[in-house]
């Protein structure tokens, strides 16, 4: 067995393997009965770098693992654009769909849900409402309109 020692959250090293791995820390969600109807556990696991869907996905499986060596019992519907469960692509908030009554057709939620965004400097950018899913999350002014104050 490693001996670990902790520096942070972010890197552990075993002193007898001798390697550091970064670790991150992500929250899986739980349906609860009662308000706020979610439970919130974070999830510890090895950090894949990359940017390639690959590396994306093996993040996603260690959460799993360390999602399931702490709760066996449960399932877990991975909702992400890098799914890789049935359903769980077609849920994400880039392909997802909602109905804007004032645009007379549906949009990604990821783009409602961007462009509904108000900031201390601008905003709401409802123009995001006309763009690609991945425009609409990259949109500068999403990052330079200063601190997000409303939806």
């Amino acid at each position: 067995m490693d001996l670990v020692i902790c520096f942070g959250k972010q890197l552990r090293y075993h002193i007898i393997t001798k390697e550091v791995y970064k670790t991150a820390t992500r929250p899986v969600f739980m349906a609860s009965g009662k308000p706020p109807y979610r439970i919130a556990w974070s999830a510890e696991f090895v950090y894949n770098a990359g940017f390639a869907a690959s590396q994306k996905q093996k993040n996603i499986t260690a959460i799993h693992n360390a999602f399931k060596s702490r709760f066996p019992d449960k399932k877990v519907l991975e909702i992400s654009s890098k799914s890789m469960q049935d359903g769980g692509v077609e849920l994400s908030a880039f392909y997802l769909l909602k109905f804007v009554p004032s645009l007379g057709k549906s949009v990604p939620v990821e783009n409602v849900f961007q462009a509904g965004k108000v900031f201390v400097n601008g905003g709401p950018f409802t123009d995001l409402l006309h763009v690609s899913p991945k425009e609409a999350k990259r949109d500068e002014r999403l990052r330079s309109s200063g601190r997000l104050i409303s939806f």
